[in-house]
C-alpha cells in the first residue's frame, strides 16, 4: 500500500520510561506511597481531555508520556506534508515535557514507536 499524502501524525504512541519502575503499581508493605503527578508544560499546546504526561514517583521516577503530534505551543500544524518536519516537532514537545519534569533525554531507558 502506497501512501501518497501525509498530512499529520495523529498520534505518534511514544511511552519513554525513565528511571526504575519497581513499586509502581501498589504500596509496599514498607509503606512506601507513590505520588502521581499529570504534566503538562504551560511552553505546549493545552491538552483536552488528557495529560501530555505523568509522572509516578516512590522509591524510583518513571515517567510517561503520551501520544504527541506535531502541534507547537500554539497550537498549529507543524510540517503538513512533511514527515522530517513533523518528527522534529514532535520531538521539541518530548524535549519539553522531559525539561518541565526536571529530566534529561540521557535518562531514557526505552521508548516504543
Amino acid at each position: 500500500m502506497q501512501i501518497k499524502h501525509l498530512n499529520i501524525i495523529s498520534f505518534l504512541f511514544i511511552v519513554f520510561i525513565l528511571f526504575g519502575c519497581q513499586n509502581i503499581n501498589k504500596t509496599t508493605e514498607g509503606g512506601v506511597s507513590m505520588k502521581k503527578v499529570y504534566l503538562n508544560p504551560d511552553n505546549m499546546s493545552k491538552p483536552r481531555g488528557y495529560s501530555h504526561a505523568v509522572s509516578v514517583s516512590g522509591n524510583y521516577k518513571t515517567i510517561y508520556i503520551g501520544g504527541q503530534n506535531a502541534i507547537d505551543q500554539n497550537g498549529n500544524l507543524i510540517g503538513k506534508n512533511s514527515l522530517k518536519e513533523q518528527t522534529e516537532q514532535v520531538l521539541i514537545n518530548i524535549e519539553k515535557i522531559l525539561e518541565h519534569a526536571n529530566v534529561k533525554i540521557e535518562n531514557i531507558i526505552k521508548g516504543n514507536l
